[in-house]
């Protein structure tokens, strides 16, 4: 297993990091919408980027939910950190991960122009995230492994779920950041 920290810092960084990322999804309103739709030559516009991680993250949605309600109570000091290839998994789709990596053919948004709903759904999402890292608190988070909605034969901890969303957003939006202020 990777680095572990504690159960409570953890949960309080990504926290912090979903937080952040609900406030720049917010600031790119003021961008408009002609400029969010924006064709971004070999990229999605703005908004597909962000169509694109509700695409992803919403099956994760009821899983992540479910999982957290039952899962056994812990110590916030309880180490937690994520298996190897886990790790590499969302280290790949995270924002640090390789330039490009071909997404699943259901999770291409199509090039239709989109309305600022598309920003709203992403932030049900970022909201859905921040309720489930709350609600994790005091949750063993670690010892039981889930189906993942993308990848049937790939199951993830909790923690490794939420990680991966977490990450596979911050990408996006920095994706997104960057096509709208081009």
């Amino acid at each position: 297993m990777a680095k572990q920290v504690e159960l409570a810092t953890w949960l309080r960084e990504q926290t912090e990091a979903v937080e952040s990322m609900r406030s720049r999804a917010t600031a790119l309103r003021t961008a408009g919408l002609d400029r969010l739709n924006a064709p971004v030559p070999g990229h999605w516009s703005a908004l597909g980027c962000l169509e694109h991680v509700t695409i992803i993250g919403r099956p994760y949605e009821p899983v992540l939910t479910a999982g957290i309600a039952e899962a056994p109570v812990t110590a916030p000091d309880a180490p937690v950190g994520y298996r190897a290839f886990a790790g590499g998994m969302i280290w790949a789709s995270g924002a640090d991960g390789p330039a490009w990596i071909p997404p699943p053919p259901q999770a291409v948004p199509d090039t239709s122009a989109r309305t600022l709903a598309t920003l709203d759904e992403f932030d049900a999402h970022l909201a859905h995230l921040r309720n489930c890292l709350s609600a994790a608190a005091n949750r063993d988070l670690t010892s039981r492994r889930y189906p993942t909605p993308s990848v049937k034969l790939l199951r993830l901890t909790l923690i490794e779920m939420l990680g991966l969303l977490i990450g596979h957003a911050e990408r996006h939006l920095r994706q997104a950041e960057r096509a709208a202020s081009r």
